[in-house]
């Protein structure tokens, strides 16, 4: 995966401040050479992540993040690898043990957001310059976390009362209602 071309090609919604985090993507990309490092905190980073749908589009699959205590999709940071599909595909398999064999994905972008990380005690404020992909896997089969992190499948309706409006976890629930077999 070219990151740069895909953020070249990825059509933005139009509303909101997702239409400018391709170009701010691509300055980082071109700007700053260790922006594939976590430890890259001037203005951030790239992290990766995935939207696990099942195949009629009608439920979430999300974790809860042990450090912010709230549900939000599998992924993490890309530690020097800058194919962020293989990333994604990465966190997948680590927090939810979703494996290659157990799920369809497309290294095409699904959605784009620009997180602020707030300071902690070895790190400053800073931004996850983060890239998702849509993933889908069968909701009925079993899934065990090899990091043991809470999950649950959510109704697309249970997600949408959970999540503000304007959020980017709402327009992935908008352009997941859009996919909707």
């Amino acid at each position: 995966m070219n990151l740069l071309t895909a953020l070249q090609e990825y059509q933005a919604e139009p509303t909101g401040y997702e239409p400018t985090y391709p170009l701010l993507m691509q300055h980082l990309l071109k700007t700053e050479p260790r922006c594939f490092w976590r430890d890259c905190f001037l203005p951030g980073h790239f992290t990766a992540s995935t939207w696990v749908v099942n195949s009629t589009r009608s439920k979430i699959l999300l974790i809860m993040h042990p450090k912010l205590h709230t549900w939000l999709q599998p992924g993490g940071h890309a530690d020097g690898e800058e194919n962020l599909f293989n990333v994604a595909l990465r966190e997948a398999e680590e927090e939810l043990g979703l494996t290659a064999s157990r799920i369809k994905a497309s290294p095409q972008i699904f959605d784009l957001d620009i997180q602020p990380i707030p300071a902690r005690k070895d790190e400053p404020m800073h931004l996850h310059y983060d890239v998702r992909f849509l993933l889908e896997t069968d909701d009925t089969l079993p899934i065990t976390s090899p990091e043991n992190l809470e999950f649950r499948w959510f109704t697309v309706a249970e997600a949408e009362a959970a999540f503000p409006n304007g959020h980017g976890r709402w327009r992935m629930l908008q352009k997941t209602k859009a996919l909707a077999k």
